[in-house]
């Protein structure tokens, strides 16, 4: 769980530096949905750390030069990647499969 502790503090510090009351409780309550949905599916994996924090280093870089396109390319990617790995891990639990069946 250290993993997940030190992404919650990254994501909240990153929150705070922005300065955006509103955007920081929008972002945090996605963030919560998100990391308690990942975690009841297995939460952080070894093969992911190095990932998620090539990921980080990208934001972290855009936001020392300055570079509002760079973050916030950096932020979709990483967002998007995390929507997509989580996608995968709940395809490969089955979770999906049982949806159907409760709609069908």
């Amino acid at each position: 769980m250290v993993a997940s502790r030190e992404n919650i503090l990254f994501h909240d510090r990153t929150y705070a530096i922005a300065g955006n009351w509103e955007a920081e409780m929008i972002l945090a309550g996605r963030t919560r949905v998100v990391r308690t949905v990942a975690d009841s599916f297995g939460g952080y994996t070894r093969g992911i750390y190095d990932t998620v924090i090539r990921e980080h280093e990208k934001m972290v870089r855009a936001f020392q030069e300055r570079d509002p396109e760079g973050a916030g390319r950096a932020v979709f990617d990483h967002v998007t990647a995390t929507r997509d790995r989580l996608l995968a891990k709940i395809a490969k639990s089955g979770a999906f499969a049982e949806f159907a069946e409760v709609d069908g």
